[in-house]
């Protein structure tokens, strides 16, 4: 990004809603701190991390099914199962997209966002593949779910330094 285009920080937690830049006229009180180079706008932050934040809720959901904490005898068979894995593959496949369009992204986040998303496709197609079946044991599903969702939390923070860094050089 060249020193001439310019844009307003943002600020966002990892596990929470996106907060508001103390110079976003839109939040109220504005202030005269200099603006600060950005990769993204704040609409498309708020897109991107609203996404990566559902997608986590998600998958970690499919961790919880797996990993014995739902107090079910046999998680292959609840219903939905494939319908949450196919939610989390679009939310991350948008969020794919979205972080590609950007040539100033992170590479970290880049490189999260995708390896997530592989891993959930992987596992779609696997599924697919296999008439539905979840035919592996329980212990591994849980694993590997929570190594797609360790990709997503380890996206959204990338997103979160990215911004910090640039605030600081603000």
């Amino acid at each position: 990004m060249s020193a001439t285009t310019k844009s307003k920080p943002v600020t966002a937690s990892v596990v929470g809603p996106t907060v508001a830049p103390a110079n976003e006229a839109a939040f109220g009180g504005g202030g005269n701190k200099p603006p600060t180079e950005c990769f993204m706008t704040m609409d498309e932050y708020d897109k991107i991390h609203a996404a990566l934040y559902r997608a986590e809720a998600v998958v970690r959901c499919l961790v919880h099914v797996f990993g014995g904490d739902a107090n079910i005898k046999d998680p292959t068979h609840v219903n939905g199962l494939f319908g949450s894995l196919q939610a989390a593959v679009k939310l991350m496949a948008g969020v794919n997209t979205m972080v590609q369009y950007h040539s100033e992204t992170p590479d970290q986040l880049r490189l999260n966002v995708e390896q997530a998303l592989s891993l959930l496709q992987l596992i779609e197609h696997l599924q697919i593949a296999d008439d539905y079946e979840w035919r592996w044991s329980q212990d591994w599903y849980c694993a590997y779910f929570d190594a797609a969702c360790s990709n997503i939390e380890s996206a959204m923070t990338a997103m979160t330094n990215q911004v910090n860094i640039r605030k600081a050089a603000a």
